[in-house]
Order: C-alpha cells, then sequence, then structure tokens
C-alpha cells in the first residue's frame, strides 16, 4: 500500500477493503465505526515501517512542535524532554533530546508524532493521494504505546480518524457521552456509558467519526498505530465567511450593538434593521463565490510532494528546445479564463497560461518538448515560460 502511480484512485480503496467507498460513506461516514478485521499483520508494512519511525525519533534535529508525551492521560511537559542547541551563528533552537524520549517511554509514556507526513515522504505521498479521492485535508499521526500502558484518557476527537494498526493488539473501549458531529472539544454531554470492547491487531482498520468517544490500553506488548486524521471543512465556515464579508462591506455590522442605550421602540425598529440587513445580505451575497473561497483555502492546505523540486529547479537551469518535460501527476488543478488568457489554480499557486500560445498541451497527462509549444511565442520565449512553470512546481523534467 505504498505509494505508487496510481494511488490517487486506488489508496483510500484499499484502506477500506472489503468495505466499498459508496456503503462506507452512506452507511459510517458521520455516523457508526467500522472494524475491519485483516487477519494479516503486515498488511500495512509498506505503508509505514517501524525503521521510518526509529530514523524519525534518532534524529538530531526533530524540532519541538512534532513530538508529544503523554503517560495515563496526563501529558509530559515538553522541556522534560527536549534540548536547547546552540547554533554557530549564537542562536539557540530547542529540539527533541531522543535519549530522554526513549527513556519516558519505557516508562510507560506514550510518543505522538504529529504530521508525520511532513517528516516521512512515504506517508507524504498516501495523504497526498487519500486527499484527491476524499477531498479532505490529512493530517497523519503516529502513536506508539509501551507495554501495558495507556497514552490519553477517555476523550473523543472533533476532526474523523482513519486508524491503522501497524502493530498490535490494542483493546478498544467505545462510548457514548451524548456528542453530535462537535468540531471542537467540550465538556460531554452526559456521563459516557459503555457501548462495546474489542481487541485490534497488527492489520486491522478502525474508522472513529468525530465526537465518539474512546480510549484504549496496550497489553503485554507495545503498539503502533498511524491515524489519517480527517481536517474536515463544515457548512457553518461557509457562514464565517459570509460574516467577514458582511465586516467588510457594510458599516451598519461594524457599529457596537446598542445594549441598553435605547427604549423598546428604538430595540425594536433595530431588531427590524437587523434583519433587513441580514436579508440584503444574503440576497447579495453568491453562495458559489463563498464555496470557492473555501476550496481555495483547502487547496492552499493540501499536502505538498516537494519530491526531486530542487533537481527540477537546477535542471531548469539548462533547458532546450528538445527538452521533455510533464506536468506534475499529483497535482489537482483548476483553471478559469480570465479575458483571453488561461489561469491555472494549483496547490495554493496560481499561473497564467498567454492566450498567444497554445494551452492544451500543458492540461494532458503525457510528456511534451519545449518546441511543440504552438502559438505566437519564440523559441526563446518557450524556453523562458517553461522555465518558469518548472521552477514554481507545474511541471517536471523528464528523464531521457
Amino acid at each position: 500500500m505504498k505509494s505508487s502511480g496510481n494511488i490517487e484512485t486506488s489508496y483510500f480503496n484499499n484502506l477500506i477493503q472489503p468495505i466499498g467507498r459508496e456503503r462506507f460513506f452512506a452507511e459510517y461516514w458521520e455516523k457508526e465505526y467500522l472494524h475491519i478485521k485483516r487477519n494479516q499483520a503486515n498488511f500495512y508494512e509498506p505503508t509505514l515501517s517501524i525503521q521510518e519511525i526509529n530514523d524519525l525519533l534518532c534524529s538530531q534535529n526533530l524540532s519541538l512542535d512534532r513530538v508529544k508525551m503523554v503517560k495515563n492521560g496526563e501529558a509530559i511537559e515538553p522541556h522534560l524532554y527536549s534540548k536547547v542547541e546552540t547554533r554557530i551563528d549564537g542562536t539557540n533552537t530547542t529540539v527533541i533530546d531522543p535519549e530522554k524520549i526513549f527513556r519516558y517511554y519505557t516508562e510507560g509514556a506514550t510518543i505522538v508524532i504529529n504530521a508525520a507526513q511532513n517528516s516521512i515522504p512515504g506517508l507524504n505521498s498516501i495523504c497526498i493521494g487519500l486527499e484527491r479521492e476524499i477531498n479532505i485535508n490529512i493530517q497523519a499521526n503516529i502513536y506508539i504505546t509501551p507495554p501495558s500502558s495507556q497514552g490519553f484518557a477517555l476523550h473523543y476527537d472533533p476532526h474523523d480518524i482513519f486508524l491503522l494498526q501497524i502493530k498490535g493488539p490494542k483493546t478498544w473501549r467505545i462510548y457514548d457521552s451524548g456528542e453530535n458531529l462537535p468540531t471542537a472539544y467540550r465538556s460531554f454531554s452526559k456521563k459516557p456509558t459503555l457501548l462495546s470492547e474489542f481487541e485490534i491487531n497488527s492489520g486491522d482498520f478502525l474508522y472513529i467519526p468525530r465526537g465518539l468517544t474512546h480510549e484504549a490500553f496496550s497489553s503485554e506488548q507495545s503498539t503502533i498505530h498511524l491515524n489519517f486524521s480527517c481536517k474536515t471543512r463544515f457548512g457553518y465556515q461557509i457562514i464565517e465567511r459570509m460574516a467577514n464579508f458582511a465586516k467588510d462591506k457594510d458599516i451598519f455590522f461594524r457599529k457596537a450593538l446598542p445594549f441598553g442605550k435605547m427604549t423598546e421602540e428604538e430595540t425594536k425598529n433595530y431588531y427590524l434593521q437587523f434583519e433587513n440587513k441580514i436579508r440584503e445580505l444574503i440576497e447579495n451575497t453568491s453562495v458559489r463565490e463563498l464555496f470557492e473561497s473555501e476550496r481555495q483555502d483547502f487547496e492552499r492546505n493540501r499536502n505538498q510532494n516537494y519530491s526531486e523540486r530542487f533537481l527540477n529547479i537546477q535542471k531548469a537551469e539548462s533547458i532546450q528546445l528538445d527538452t521533455m518535460v510533464s506536468r506534475i501527476g499529483h497535482l489537482t488543478v483548476k483553471t478559469d479564463n480570465k479575458g483571453k488568457d488561461l489561469m491555472v489554480y494549483f496547490g495554493g499557486q496560481k499561473l497564467k497560461i498567454p492566450a498567444i500560445i497554445d494551452n492544451e498541451l500543458f492540461m494532458q497527462d503525457k510528456p511534451f518538448r519545449v518546441k511543440e509549444i504552438k502559438g505566437l511565442i519564440t523559441d526563446a520565449g518557450k524556453i523562458e515560460l517553461i522555465r518558469k512553470y518548472v521552477q514554481i512546481g507545474f511541471l517536471k523534467i523528464e528523464s531521457e
């Protein structure tokens, strides 16, 4: 299940097999937890190896925001497992101390590696693939629990989780605490009551909808699981965008609320005026544009694959007319005609393909040579244009 040429269309389906995509979103997504028993301990070996975790934790410059440690529901203070290093220029930086990390782990503390896709290339490729498949920003977190231990206490998460058990077994308990698709942490709505207790083993999959209260324990063996946390976008965020639009465009919404300053009649008139302003705002605001703004934020927050990016920038210095290039395959591209030019949006960036050239060449999936660009552009202009598109990460240079 490691990143491959067709991961964008296959990884999510592999993740939830034998449950099909349509059934998953109809029956489980935001509704019920799903435990899939694999009976195949090495199922996730291509996804994440213990060697990759070792290499990351043993590095000497792992930033403090990447790792947290928890024991029996209590967070260990970061300064207890970090150290300050002085650089050659005299500045100080705080980094993880591997020796302290391992000592706390052997004493029963769980190691949590946050946003591991930013440090492990294979996970980055998988997150990119998942984002393309389900159109949700994804963060990969790794949880390493020593034998006979508990990391986090009874809790729920305000985000949906795809959990891959890399090394098990681990006992899970699921509770009902009355939460209904929360988007932030708050106190339990009611006293949690136990719904289910089960064991997950190496190779198993667990989907946990946000708000589902749970806790987990290791037994005689240490456990490792990988969470793909879904950074979902919600309907109320569109309303927040509308509120920001109102704040910027109409001074009425920037005036202080007149608490205690009006007669009863003036208060009624203010309520009426406010209602009319809201109606006017709704009538004059394009929901499509609000959604488009939210979509652009989603695109900007996608995981990016910078593999070989620097190599391509270096190669761009020697681009010739016979140089073979292609559009980077993992990019999600959106186009828009602004006047006669074609605007291309990708990875939170944009570029303009001038109307004087044929843009179809740039939108195709197969490689092409620089000299194949058609239109009112000189050979030198073709080379300069391609160099620019390589430098910003839209095109890559093919090896021949």
